[in-house]
């Protein structure tokens, strides 16, 4: 799973850099998601044989991953990459994106991952609606030179 071969190039577009991470769609600057929380699942079971009392092994069985964080959309009409909440959530929950995750200091790639948005949660209470609570379904992961 480390380096999973199944993971194309990186493209140029929507890739998240540094820990307050820029989320690029089709090259302009759409959001930044800050306070990143990746949740790896390996969802390791144990086999037991007759009359043992400990598992004779455990397998991982399948992998789940989600990536969670807070998501301020650029909605200001100045910025080119300025978008709504609407027509951003029908991009990142329809089509799959390359997330690539590097240090802000030194550039060395951390990992990356092929997600697509699973849930959305905002305060509608907010004097303005461009924060929200997202969670990722990680689809494919692979962790590079930087990941420690």
């Amino acid at each position: 799973m480390a380096n999973d071969p199944t993971l194309p190039p990186v493209p140029d577009t929507s890739i998240l850099v540094g820990s307050n991470v820029d989320v690029f769609i089709d090259g302009k600057r759409r959001a930044f998601i800050e306070n990143v929380d990746v949740d790896n699942n390996y969802n390791t079971e144990e086999f037991y044989g007759l009359g043992k009392y400990f598992p004779l092994d455990a397998k991982s069985m399948f992998y789940k991953g989600n990536l969670t964080g807070k998501m301020h959309v650029v909605t200001d009409p100045e910025e080119p990459g300025a978008m709504n909440l609407v027509d951003i959530s029908g991009i990142l929950t329809h089509k799959g994106h390359e997330f690539e995750f590097r240090e802000a200091s030194t550039g060395r790639r951390i990992g990356r991952m092929i997600c697509k948005l699973n849930t959305d949660r905002h305060n509608i209470s907010n004097k303005s609606a461009t924060s929200r609570d997202v969670s990722f379904v990680i689809i494919r992961i692979q962790m590079m030179e930087g990941f420690n």
